[in-house]
């Protein structure tokens, strides 16, 4: 895989886009996780997929759930959403 970096104030308008961009915002998820290990959490488990997420708790009873789907919003049966400030405090 070929990758580069591309600065926005250096891109040419005038030339038809021919590449693909993705960007992966872990900003918010390492927040979140800061926030979490600061409230005592020993361990976080990232994982892929809201059913990995459910498959786990369900080996770990004790464990506590922390995510939110494409937009923020709070995954329905999750403890907290993505949010750092919901889990300041705990």
């Amino acid at each position: 895989m070929r990758t580069r970096r591309l600065y926005l104030n250096r891109l040419d308008q005038a030339r038809e886009p021919d590449d693909v961009v993705v960007v992966i915002d872990v900003l918010r998820s390492f927040t979140t996780a800061a926030y979490a290990f600061a409230a005592g959490a020993p361990t976080i488990y990232p994982v892929d997929s809201i059913a990995g997420a459910f498959r786990l708790q369900r080996g770990l009873p004790a464990a506590v759930t922390s995510g939110a789907v494409g937009g923020g919003d709070p995954i329905p049966g999750f403890d907290f959403g993505n949010s750092p400030s919901a889990l300041h405090g705990i």
